[in-house]
């Protein structure tokens, strides 16, 4: 009787315990869930009975798992620096800030959760705020399913709210996203050139037999467009054997949808040696634009232009 407190509150957090591993849990509740040197003393109120919190993850631990970056918790079970929103409340907030869904007590969202507390106390980073949802107490959030945590969203003033889309959310790969967002690599200069309505498809030929073509068409009124535009330019600065042009589609004369029609916006393709042929591009970031336009063996040119002149040597 006295473990059937400690089964609950195993089962709570999905840890599946069998009677043998009760036991043990009320025998030394520390050291049966977390690392072998932690003592009772690490947990918040730990009493000899089973009827305290003390495995990762619960309100009362003070230790880490064996293995997790060790988020710093409060004493109520919070984490440290780290504001909780309901998700309801989060979705129609515009402020600035990095928030990390995931299922309480599970080991990935705690190590994000971890790296978010990093990057505040280094100070670095005043304009963001940092949140978490708990989508497994969160009823608002519960569209997010515990196999598909954790996930790392970012809101800023120009692109709005989406997946944090640096790599990996790792303190390395923010500052380096941070750093493009505000301008590094693309703020000062870049090397895209525009084309209208007289210059097409012509001058698009031209450009295209020194060198092949990286094209963007777009319009003023898209969202995605917009956010595409630094990152394009980023490319642009980086892959000199390219050529970068945008297009805006409302003043080409019906070139984008002559030539290539969709039924959305940014349209990317990549043309060959003399814009005869084209590859449907994908990518939206710069990292994946530049290793693209940098890799010949990643080129795949099978959609017809229906304009451009043949070359004797393609590359």
């Amino acid at each position: 009787m006295r473990c059937l407190a400690s089964l609950v509150l195993l089962g709570a957090f999905n840890l599946q315990p069998t009677e043998a591993a009760c036991d043990s849990y009320c025998s030394n509740p520390c050291s049966q869930f977390a690392d072998s040197d932690d003592t009772v003393d690490e947990c918040n109120d730990c009493t000899d009975d089973g009827s305290n919190k003390c495995f990762p993850g619960a309100a009362g631990y003070a230790g880490k798992a064996d293995g997790q970056a060790g988020a710093e918790r409060t004493a109520d079970g919070g984490y440290k620096d780290i504001q909780v929103l309901p998700f309801t409340q989060l979705k129609n907030d515009k402020r600035m800030k990095m928030v990390i869904f995931h299922w309480g007590g599970e080991k990935g969202g705690d190590e994000l959760i971890s790296t978010l507390q990093k990057l505040k106390s280094s100070g670095d980073f005043g304009d963001y705020l940092w949140f978490h949802v708990d989508c497994s107490t969160d009823k608002g959030a519960s569209d997010f399913k515990q196999e598909n945590l954790p996930m790392t969203f970012s809101q800023t003033p120009a692109t709005g709210i989406g997946h944090f889309n640096g790599g990996d959310f790792n303190e390395e790969n923010f500052r380096k996203w941070h750093g493009f967002r505000t301008g590094e690599g693309w703020k000062d200069g870049d090397k895209v050139m525009r084309l209208e309505k007289d210059d097409l498809p012509d001058k698009l030929v031209e450009l295209s037999k020194s060198k092949p073509v990286f094209v963007k068409m777009y319009e003023e009124w898209c969202s995605h467009c917009k956010s595409l535009s630094p990152h394009f330019k980023r490319s642009s600065n980086e892959v000199p054997e390219v050529h970068f042009v945008e297009i805006e589609c409302a003043k080409s004369g019906g070139f984008c949808d002559h030539h290539f029609p969709s039924s959305g916006f940014p349209r990317v393709r990549f043309l060959n040696l003399g814009a005869t042929k084209a590859h449907d591009y994908k990518g939206l970031t710069y990292q994946l634009m530049t290793k693209f336009a940098q890799n010949k063996t990643a080129w795949d040119f099978t959609q017809a232009t229906g304009f451009g002149v043949e070359m004797k040597q393609e590359l």
